[in-house]
């Protein structure tokens, strides 16, 4: 974001996103925009309204298994905002720390793959992922895959912000993957999160479905849902935190008009009784 983005620069992003990402542009004095998202993702249409009035730097977006959401953008959505980073020329930012972690087989292409088959050229994709996922949580060592007009830019400053990523974890990582054990290990998580997934969309389902509605995930880590009536899930965490209880609201991860009656919970450390125990409380916080 400190490479592409000049103050004022318009980033659009979908509604819900990534916090982190929201706190990332606002310091680099983007101006945020979103679009709505659905059971699809992204909803790119609303995208190419926008672009018919709105000239913008580029797209943040999360498109596999998104965090908060646990949202997948479907096949022809990605075609189609692909298509209109090369007519419109803004970047995409493709943020993908979760795409291996899917429950079922199938897959989609990532952005940065369709733009090679669609386009013939990457240009206006940035593609980004993370070992912290598919590895070890502790591994902070992320990879991205930048067009070529701006990779220089970007390294000098990383190496201005950090000097550089950890030598020690590149090591281990770089070791690592020469053993050939990362497929297997993926495969491993996969069944594990999908186990925890299930167990805890049934648990929400059985404690607090007559109140609120989900997606169930497909992959990643995180169960999205909504309260069916108006509620503010942020005045509600006082009440579980009481409870030694905690969530994510959702209110934060909207760039503008944050729908307070969400909330964002994660399968991905807690055990089969902590689950249980943790629905229960906050059955008993309502």
């Amino acid at each position: 974001m400190r490479t592409v983005v000049n103050p004022g620069d318009v980033f659009v992003v979908e509604s819900p996103t990534y916090l982190a990402a929201l706190q990332t542009l606002e310091l680099a004095e983007a101006t945020v925009m979103s679009v709505s998202s659905d059971s699809d993702g992204m909803v790119v249409d609303e995208l190419a309204e926008l672009l018919k009035t709105q000239r913008i730097k580029g797209v943040y977006v999360v498109p596999t298994f998104g965090n908060p959401s646990g949202l997948t953008l479907s096949a022809a959505r990605r075609e189609q905002l692909v298509r209109l980073a090369a007519e419109h020329n803004f970047l995409i930012i493709e943020d993908d720390p979760y795409g291996e972690l899917r429950f079922t087989e199938e897959r989609n292409a990532t952005l940065y793959q369709l733009a090679q088959q669609l386009l013939g050229h990457t240009d206006n994709v940035i593609y980004t992922s993370t070992f912290s996922k598919i590895l070890a949580p502790g591994l902070r060592l992320g990879w991205a895959i930048l067009p070529p007009l701006l990779l220089q830019k970007v390294a000098i400053i990383k190496q201005a912000a950090d000097l550089h990523a950890s030598a020690l974890s590149q090591s281990i990582v770089e070791c690592y993957l020469g053993l050939g054990r990362l497929p297997a290990q993926i495969d491993t998580i996969r069944r594990a999160y999908q186990q925890k997934g299930e167990l805890l969309a049934g648990l929400v389902r059985s404690e607090l479905g007559d109140v609120i509605d989900f997606d169930m995930p497909k992959g990643g880590m995180f169960l999205w849902a909504r309260f069916r009536q108006p509620f503010n899930a942020t005045e509600w965490l006082n009440a579980t935190l009481a409870n030694g209880v905690v969530f994510v609201p959702g209110e934060y991860f909207f760039a503008n008009r944050p729908d307070r009656a969400t909330f964002r919970l994660s399968f991905a450390t807690a055990s089969e009784q902590e689950m249980q125990e943790a629905v229960a409380r906050l059955r008993r916080s309502l």
